[in-house]
């Protein structure tokens, strides 16, 4: 029996009336300004932000699906202040968006516990306590970057601030034989990679006391309460190919 071309269009479009009503994925960005391990998104699949977005896309059941992305530190906020673009930044903490009251943005629990480094040549080394101890410093920071207690010295001219646009060339700056730099403050998962040099490690202190202990969160534009939540009810993530990278890059989970 021949059935003519016609009835076969009409009989698929009447078996879409009976099916199931197939519900787009809504797409949703995660941003991060890190542009080295284990949070940079460019230079290999294989990173905490990839894997975070694969999980929470994977186990959303077709609703949400996740997309890791680069932004720079500088076009952030700008960004952000755009209301109808909903956003996720990953990595990062309340208290570098003047957000302590978690009241301006939506935040997820916290991810990881991470500190942020005061390093300086050897042959000059520095121990911090307090932005007072770098009164009269030359201070390496990153372009965007905000630093807590250190901001007002540096508005003061009590610290020379000279930025960058990453936390390696302050290093490297700080390791010149005329060193155009006197500190600077790394976060340990970009030092930790740093160190893997021998001639890095020769060279640089790490003070004592760190600049600030902190907790890394993701912070999600308002509106996104239902997205928070689910991310919440995942964390923390469990699979081999996080604990994999927690466990290469010396990753500190929250307790």
């Amino acid at each position: 029996m021949h059935i003519r071309p016609v009835v076969v269009v009409l009989l698929f479009l009447l078996s879409g009336l009976t099916s199931p009503a197939v519900v787009a994925e809504t797409i949703i960005y995660v941003w991060t300004y890190y542009d080295a391990p284990p949070f940079n998104v460019e230079k290999s699949e294989e990173n905490i932000t990839h894997v975070l977005c694969d999980e929470l896309t994977a186990n959303s059941q077709g609703k949400w699906r996740f997309i890791p992305s680069y932004i720079p530190r500088p076009r952030l906020l700008p960004f952000l202040e755009d209301k109808k673009k909903p956003a996720i930044v990953a990595w990062v903490n309340p208290t570098w968006f003047d957000d302590k009251n978690l009241s301006k943005y939506l935040w997820t629990k916290e991810i990881f516990i991470n500190r942020n480094e005061v390093v300086s040549n050897s042959a000059n080394p520095i121990e911090y306590d307090g932005p007072e101890s770098l009164v009269g410093k030359k201070l390496g920071g990153v372009l965007g970057h905000s630093y807590i207690d250190i901001n007002n010295y540096v508005e003061k001219g009590l610290i020379q601030r000279e930025d960058t646009n990453s936390f390696a060339n302050n290093v490297h700056k700080l390791l010149m034989k005329h060193p155009r730099v006197e500190v600077t403050i790394v976060p340990d998962t970009q030092l930790n990679l740093l160190l893997a040099d021998d001639a890095v490690r020769r060279q640089i202190h790490i003070s004592k006391k760190a600049h600030q202990v902190f907790a890394r969160r993701l912070m999600l534009t308002p509106g996104l309460n239902e997205v928070r939540d689910y991310i919440d009810s995942q964390l923390p993530i469990q699979t081999p190919r996080w604990d994999a990278l927690i466990k290469a890059y010396g990753l500190k989970k929250t307790p």
